[in-house]
């Protein structure tokens, strides 16, 4: 069977982002069905040395370099697009995407060079700086979207409603971001020893996983924290995931002024997330928008009782252990509920049953599935050959 290689725009690892980690994993399970990925960043891709974001043997990553300047770096990153799709002839170029403002600027050049171009929200809102600016770009870019697209993703109903114009909900394929049921579960062992790693012993750890930043919120554990040791409880924090020095210095900040700060432990990008999770007591979720969220079903999958703001999509509710709170309540109510699920729980966690429809292998079977219906793929008469000079696929039929 020919390797078709398919470019997914939007990509790098630099910063360990939730869309690549998902994207990269199931590339994994996609191989078996006869898909190579290839990536395009506005960034840089970059040697991590860590095996959840480090490229694949015979993926290529096409780097832009246009992030410095971010106005003019968007203003070039269509023509970078245009000259790269076109030489490598890409049969499908996927774009995973939060705004629909910044998708056009991968759609419309991959559409113009020949590609089938799939937008696959991952997002329910804004993030960073420029609000005004990017919302009226991606109320704009939803309209537009459609004269260049040909396959509409999204990681959940929410994420669908977000991206695409209202006639197309329809024929957008929710697609869940898949769990490594393989490797996320309940570990007795596992958790005893991360414990001692962590230097923890009897203490409450509360966990979160995700990119620090505006809309996961993380700021408001540390609100949590502070309610829970004011209370006496022995209680810890443990944030992972890439954060900015801005938002560093402010987790730091807010910790430092309650005088916490021997308590929150900022683990950055780790690749042993699923050992972590073990090592966790509850795991609570405060983000203000999500199109997900991958790590509340890796918690799920490893029998860990979880918290999730008002934000979070119904498609994530996929366990007994979730429960539901608003960010308006007030943060005594939220140390309450902590407190009472955590000791219900005591003793309990096992291994979880979760759902084939959540994992990798049946996301990808899926995914393979819709990028057959684009290419209508015969492997017989449809080839690549690699050219040395470039480092491109090119597509034959």
């Amino acid at each position: 069977m020919a390797e078709i290689h398919v470019c997914h725009a939007n990509n790098d690892n630099k910063n360990g982002g939730g869309a690549y980690i998902i994207t990269r994993r199931v590339e994994s399970e996609m191989r078996k069905h006869g898909y190579i990925f290839d990536y395009m960043t506005m960034d840089e891709f970059i040697t991590t040395n860590n095996p959840d974001l480090d490229l694949l043997p015979g993926s290529t990553a096409h780097s832009v370099h246009l992030r410095r300047n971010r106005w003019l770096g968007h203003i070039k990153l269509p023509f970078y697009a245009y000259s790269v799709f076109k030489k490598c002839r890409y049969p499908i170029v996927h774009i995973d995407i939060d705004l629909a403002g910044k998708a056009l600027l991968y759609a419309i050049p991959a559409k113009l060079s020949g590609s089938k171009v799939i937008v696959h929200s991952h997002s329910t809102g804004i993030d960073g700086d420029h609000h005004f600016l990017k919302g009226l770009a991606h109320k704009i870019g939803r309209q537009i979207l459609p004269f260049f697209t040909d396959g509409y993703l999204a990681c959940s109903q929410n994420a669908a409603k977000w991206m695409f114009p209202k006639r197309l909900w329809k024929d957008a394929h929710v697609l869940f971001n898949g769990t490594d049921l393989n490797r996320f579960y309940f570990d007795e062992d596992v958790r005893k020893r991360k414990r001692i790693e962590l230097g923890i012993q009897d203490q409450l750890v509360i966990g979160n996983i995700g990119t620090v930043c505006r809309n996961k919120n993380q700021i408001f554990l540390i609100e949590i924290l502070n309610a829970l040791r004011k209370r006496g409880i022995d209680a810890v924090l443990l944030l992972v995931g890439p954060y900015s020095s801005e938002w560093d210095q402010k987790i730091c900040n807010m910790a430092s002024q309650y005088n916490i700060s021997e308590y929150v432990k900022l683990l950055g990008v780790r690749s042993d997330t699923n050992e972590l999770l073990n090592a966790m007591d509850i795991y609570i979720c405060p983000s203000l928008f999500e199109g997900f969220s991958l790590t509340l079903c890796e918690a799920q999958a490893t029998e860990l009782p979880c918290i999730a703001s008002e934000a979070i999509p119904d498609e994530v509710y996929i366990t007994q252990l979730i429960h539901r709170l608003n960010l308006g309540d007030d943060i005594n109510h939220w140390a309450n509920e902590i407190v009472k699920i955590v000791e219900n729980h005591i003793g309990k966690r096992r291994r979880c049953k979760v759902d084939d429809k959540y994992g990798l292998v049946w996301m990808a079977q899926n995914l393979s599935n819709i990028y057959d219906g684009l290419c209508r793929i015969d492997s017989d008469v449809k080839l690549y050959e690699i050219n040395a000079n470039n480092n491109c696929r090119r597509y034959y039929q």
